[in-house]
């Protein structure tokens, strides 16, 4: 949080990719409230809008965090972040999104950030790597007995073993 409020004052026109994901939120309320007190222009928040598929859309998740986040915010169309029309059944399995989506979508806000006169975007991005290992993390941690570990003090706290992110 002292990260992303450090950040958040030095950088005039801040931007903000706002998904309404605990992590972009996160950061978007850090961000917004430490500009606010510091007496620094709000936060310019861009989310992207899915007309064509609605398990994409966010929108009510988005509207939630804006109530508690000072910002100026704009709806971009995110349709063409999937240009294959059968994107989002393909990847449901996995919750989360193709990786060539986040590129389409990212290069959309940071295109209207920069129009809208931000210097920088911030983002919630990458966050679920710090809870979530990769599988080369995952291999790092079998090889030390870290990963045998955190599993069972997993199984220990959750009552039921983890989701697995990828092969191990």
């Amino acid at each position: 949080a002292a990260a992303t409020r450090d950040c958040a004052v030095r950088q005039p026109g801040l931007g903000l990719a706002l998904s309404g994901g605990m992590d972009s939120t996160t950061v978007g309320w850090h961000a917004a409230r430490a500009r606010a007190e510091a007496g620094v222009d709000p936060l310019a928040a861009y989310t992207l809008d899915f007309e064509r598929f609605p398990d994409a859309d966010e929108r009510e998740f988005v509207e939630s965090a804006l109530t508690a986040i000072d910002c100026r915010h704009a709806w971009l169309p995110g349709d063409r972040a999937y240009p294959l029309g059968d994107w989002p059944d393909t990847f449901a399995a996995e919750d989360e999104p193709p990786p060539t989506f986040g590129a389409v979508a990212m290069m959309d806000i940071l295109r209207a950030a920069a129009s809208g006169g931000a210097s920088g975007v911030m983002s919630g991005h990458g966050s679920d790597h710090v809870l979530m290992a990769s599988p080369t993390q995952r291999l790092e941690l079998l090889g030390r007995g870290g990963l045998v570990a955190d599993t069972l003090a997993w199984r220990r706290r959750h009552g039921s073993w983890p989701p697995l992110w990828g092969p191990i």
